[in-house]
């Protein structure tokens, strides 16, 4: 009993002692991904609408560059980890408003010590995604519409979900409801975009068949189909 008892308090102050040094070099501890359970049933506190919408700084960009910025702000409650079905995949965090509005923030796995451990890649912040169709139809308006680039942008950078290693033109690849839309777009003299290339793929294919929608050189980001279900708090 003596050494058991002993033992224990060895662990005890190792326990102590690793916290205490985590915490002076500025190491937070973070909760385990969960892939299952629905935000809202992981996440306790929820923030405004324009709460959320502060976390947007720019096309690509948010306004925080690593998470352990968030501290004080903003807490990490629900972490996804897509890697479970692709090595490739983005590790994020959800955030959500009390309406339901949610923010995804990609970051670089915490394991990724060489490319910036926690960095926050990209932020999407929105209170429901567009069906495929919905989506479509709103590519092919801006298209008839002889839309030039900046007036695109806003749905690029609103839905943009991974990124593009091939040579052509500009490459996207949007997040819908059920999965992912690659795109091509090429301009003319006058500076107006169309479509050369649009490509869908649904979550199913990126859960199961990851390597089929890098074909084209897109690298897309899951979000877990839990996270796309519009979600009312406390509903």
């Amino acid at each position: 009993m003596k050494n058991a008892s002993q033992a224990h308090l060895i662990i005890t102050v190792l326990l102590i002692v690793a916290t205490l040094v985590m915490n002076s070099c500025g190491t937070k501890v973070y909760p385990s991904s969960n892939n299952i359970d629905p935000p809202e049933s992981i996440i306790t506190r929820f923030y405004s609408d324009e709460d959320l919408s502060d976390l947007l700084y720019g096309y690509y960009a948010g306004k925080y560059n690593n998470l352990r910025d968030l501290e004080g702000d903003y807490q990490v409650e629900c972490i996804r980890d897509p890697r479970q079905y692709d090595e490739r995949y983005m590790p994020y965090v959800v955030i959500m408003s009390e309406s339901g509005k949610k923010a995804f923030l990609f970051f670089r796995p915490f394991e990724d010590t060489q490319k910036g451990a926690g960095d926050i890649v990209c932020c999407i912040v929105t209170g429901s995604f567009l069906s495929k169709d919905e989506l479509l139809d709103v590519l092919y308006e801006l298209q008839d519409n002889n839309a030039t680039w900046t007036e695109w942008l806003p749905l690029l950078e609103k839905y943009e979900c991974g990124m593009s290693s091939g040579a052509m033109n500009h490459q996207f690849i949007l997040a819908v409801k059920e999965g992912v839309y690659g795109i091509v777009l090429s301009h003319d003299e006058a500076m107006v975009e169309k479509i050369q290339v649009i490509e869908f793929t649904s979550d199913y294919s990126l859960m199961h068949d990851a390597g089929h929608s890098r074909e084209n050189g897109w690298d897309p980001w899951l979000i877990l189909p839990v996270d796309k279900r519009e979600n009312a708090v406390g509903g």
